[in-house]
């Protein structure tokens, strides 16, 4: 019987133990970061991931001139926002993000790339498009600021055929390698029924990809199509 006293004893002082540090960390919080701690407080794995952003953004503030802090909280606060679905840890990481473009944008077109994402995720369409264009002028042989704008054009800001396909063939044109865009605009074209043209990339693909069955799939299906 003692023992399971003494055992309880140990069990309600955790308890007590656990609560106060629960109270005392939530004390050294700021007001933004109580309000969101509370949309999560239910989720301990989140709860956790939140504790480590927290630690980045004063690590920070700390060492300002490590980038790859910037990146690891805002991936952070990007998580909780999935996870959660709450809105305001998107903006947080976003924040994080345009801070490093601040600092190392001219450097690290990631921060453009990661912010550019986050601003079409809550909407800001216009700034997306900034920042992909950015990350091409800055590292206009990389073909992710091409695609991303690919996708933020044709599902997001419907922008029209000839400004997609402008933009396409400017990375075409600069990129030493290229088979991604071509590929992308063969899906392109394909998705807006122009299947001849469609056809032309998607042979070029195979050629460049002899042994891609999924291309000559295409090829073959775009021919019958075609009645070629």
């Amino acid at each position: 019987m003692s023992n399971k006293i003494t055992w309880l004893s140990v069990i309600g002082l955790v308890a007590i133990v656990g609560a106060g540090a629960a109270a005392w960390y939530f004390g050294l919080l700021g007001g933004e970061e109580k309000r969101l701690l509370a949309r999560i407080s239910d989720r301990q794995d989140l709860v956790q991931i939140f504790e480590k952003a927290v630690a980045g953004e004063k690590a920070i503030q700390k060492n300002s001139a490590k980038a790859e802090l910037y990146l690891e909280t805002g991936l952070d606060w990007k998580t909780i926002a999935e996870l959660s679905g709450h809105e305001d840890f998107f903006k947080k990481s976003l924040a994080i993000y345009e801070k490093g473009i601040e600092k190392f944008g001219s450097k690290n077109i990631l921060f453009y790339l990661n912010g550019g994402k986050l601003a079409e995720r809550l909407g800001d369409y216009d700034k997306a498009e900034r920042y992909f264009v950015t990350a091409i002028e800055i590292s206009p042989g990389d073909d992710h600021g091409y695609l991303a704008l690919l996708d933020l054009y044709s599902y997001k800001m419907n922008k029209s055929e000839e400004d997609v396909l402008a933009m396409l063939a400017q990375g075409e044109k600069t990129l030493v390698s290229n088979s991604s865009i071509i590929s992308a605009r063969a899906s392109y074209l394909r998705r807006i029924g122009d299947y001849g043209n469609a056809l032309k990339d998607y042979k070029i693909l195979v050629v460049r990809f002899p042994d891609n069955s999924g291309y000559k799939t295409i090829v073959s299906e775009l021919e019958n199509l075609l009645g070629q």
